[in-house]
């Protein structure tokens, strides 16, 4: 049975496992994320933006990535 929904500034969200790759689609970083407890085909593609609430995991990433950490 999949998890049930966090809450996080009054909204429902799922936490993130990890990120697994990033890409640049329409000018626009993205990565792909793996939510914890689903496997991989529930993975999902979210703009950087989106990752307000998941910054260590990010930082952690871009690290490891070699990304700059803006």
């Amino acid at each position: 049975m999949p998890p049930q929904p966090i809450t996080v500034d009054g909204e429902a969200g799922w936490e993130l496992e990890r990120i697994i790759k990033h890409r640049k689609h329409h000018r626009v970083t993205q990565h792909l994320v793996k939510y914890l407890g689903y496997d991989m085909s529930k993975a999902m593609w979210l703009d950087e933006g989106d990752l307000e609430n998941a910054q260590e995991l990010l930082a952690t990433y871009k690290s490891a990535a070699g990304l700059p950490r803006d």
